[in-house]
């Protein structure tokens, strides 16, 4: 019978050699570490189609991401018309085409610094169903959000993209404010006020779903995400707008070997990236790699909320406010210039003497009062209350 103590000498033999070994570092061998990589959907309809380019970077690299900054991006119908995206942010170009359902469109980048051309095979655009529903179901450590939908056999491959909007507030509420020039402590204004804040955030990971999976073609709840316990997400009010696409067969196929080298990290077998195939070809070389897979389609999305009282009792949790305290200290209204004209400290609580005269003030930091600092008190176009 084999015994395990039989592996113990020559275990320790072998880790005896390996400390006195050094450090082995491979060379990287000279291969294209700038390769296009094309993220993006022609939306169908008045939504905005947005399309990403970038390049990728060797292992090793300080940055995280590298943009194409300089393409000329367009949207081609099959006849014959043209349309252009404006670069939006670096990488990203954007616009609201209102392109018809008829026909079928290509994705056209044009490099002018490089003089390449790259091209998207002709798409025809699918139709997506509407979103059944959005909901919640709450466990004991997190609230998972799902997304339920009616597949078909013309449409049976789904992916879902999403973006979260939650209201919040500071650890500590300030009403007061030091103005310089009356050279005191004031009450704020509703303009001054920075107790309500808003903060979104956008899906970064690869949510994809075939509804052949299931009795009848209907995904019943397809996990969006999850919020943790103790998550801020909740503590106020929350948003979602979840967005689905039906997309084609091969595209499903495309996804799911980068979710698989994403999500479970890959293995020694897994696709690299570059030779998984793309639907983006450079003109005049269609040999060179191309990373990406363009769709073109009419999407359908659906907000929900979530507010604190469905989900209470929720203890929320946020370490930007960790150790947040008000100061034990009162600052005289002779030395409120030097205590708050900075900024950095804020007036919090006011102190009266018996007669009810303000003799002064306590504060607290500004990170801990003022939301602006992690989020934005413009009330987003679409909130609900």
């Amino acid at each position: 019978m084999f015994r395990f103590n039989q592996l113990i000498p020559p275990l320790l033999m072998f880790m005896l050699l390996m400390a006195c070994r050094e450090p082995f570092e491979p060379e990287v061998t000279d291969i294209d570490f700038s390769i296009l990589v094309v993220e993006g959907h022609i939306e169908i309809g008045d939504s905005e189609t947005l399309i990403r380019l970038s390049r990728t970077i060797p292992l090793g690299s300080q940055d995280s991401v590298n943009p194409v900054r300089a393409a000329q991006v367009s949207v081609e119908s099959i006849s014959g018309q043209n349309w252009s995206l404006v670069q939006s942010s670096p990488g990203s170009y954007s616009g609201e085409l209102n392109l018809p359902e008829n026909q079928d469109y290509r994705l056209r980048i044009s490099m002018p610094f490089e003089g390449q051309v790259y091209l998207s095979e002709w798409l025809e655009p699918i139709i997506t169903p509407e979103i059944e529903q959005v909901g919640f179901t709450q466990q004991e450590d997190w609230v998972e959000i799902f997304a339920s939908t009616q597949g078909s056999e013309e449409n049976q491959y789904f992916i879902w993209d999403y973006e979260e909007t939650w209201r919040f507030r500071p650890a500590i509420i300030s009403g007061f404010i030091y103005d310089p020039e009356v050279g005191n402590v004031v009450m704020r204004n509703q303009d001054q006020r920075t107790d309500v804040c808003w903060l979104s955030s956008k899906s970064t990971g690869i949510l994809i779903e075939s509804s052949s999976r299931f009795s009848n073609d209907f995904i019943p709840r397809k996990e969006i995400t999850r919020i943790p316990a103790q998550s801020e997400r909740l503590g106020q009010r929350y948003s979602i707008l979840v967005k689905q696409r039906a997309i084609s067969r091969e595209m499903f196929d495309f996804w799911e070997i980068m979710r698989k080298n994403s999500d479970d990290l890959g293995g020694i077998f897994s696709p690299l990236p570059s030779l998984v195939r793309s639907n983006v070809f450079n003109e005049n070389d269609p040999n060179e790699s191309v990373i990406g897979y363009v769709s073109a389609g009419k999407s359908s999305q659906k907000r929900f909320y979530i507010s604190f009282e469905e989900i209470a009792p929720w203890r929320v949790v946020e370490p930007a406010y960790a150790g947040c305290r008000i100061y034990n200290d009162t600052v005289s209204i002779s030395e409120v210039q030097g205590e708050f004209g900075s900024g950095s400290t804020v007036p919090v609580i006011g102190i009266s003497n018996d007669m009810g005269f303000m003799v002064g003030y306590r504060g607290a930091p500004r990170a801990c009062t003022d939301c602006t600092l992690r989020g934005t008190k413009e009330r987003p176009e679409f909130w609900e209350d």
